[in-house]
């Protein structure tokens, strides 16, 4: 398992999550003096792997030996969110998490699985919104009918959630409705 210590991140600079992953600090998302192109994707995954979204081996390497439980910190922020907004998202029992967090431990396979997917989520929400961060979380965070009345964010915490909520993003931003 690798570790890292985390450094002191500037405003809107998130630090390096592995050790070697990544040589400087990448922008998060919604942090203060975060900036973006209206067209960018995956930010918030890039932050928590620290290595391109599209590199599928890298990523499925990350995943598999388990992202460090710092990662929940970042959704936490993310989406401004408190933990046990969180933890329900991940599907990880409140104090698991907590614990978890406190022994700086590492996450499972499936639990690194949805803590990605949750980014990525949040990330293609960003895109739909041309960036804006703000629009971005209120539309993750509110009950949408077409999903049960259930918020995106709560929806996305399975694999069929997840697709029905990229689904959707993906619709609204081709202007399909049905």
């Amino acid at each position: 398992m690798v570790s890292s210590s985390l450094a002191q991140p500037k405003e809107g600079l998130a630090p390096v999550l592995r050790e070697g992953a990544v040589s400087t600090p990448v922008q998060v998302p919604g942090a203060v003096g975060a900036s973006r192109a209206p067209a960018d994707y995956g930010d918030l995954v890039h932050a928590i792997i620290g290595v391109d979204p599209e590199d599928h081996g890298a990523l499925l390497s990350l995943v598999r030996e388990g992202l460090s439980a710092s990662v929940i910190r970042r959704l936490e922020i993310a989406y401004g969110a408190t933990q046990s907004e969180i933890a329900q998202a991940l599907r990880i029992p409140l104090t698991t998490l907590r614990r978890r967090l406190r022994q700086d431990e590492q996450l499972t396979v499936d639990e690194s699985d949805r803590v990605i997917r949750l980014a990525r989520i949040k990330d293609l929400a960003l895109g739909m919104m041309h960036g804006d961060d703000q629009a971005a979380v209120a539309w993750l965070r509110a009950p949408r009918e077409i999903l049960g009345n259930e918020s995106p964010m709560v929806r996305a915490n399975t694999e069929v959630g997840a697709r029905e909520v990229e689904d959707l993003i993906g619709r609204i931003r081709h202007g399909v409705f049905s």
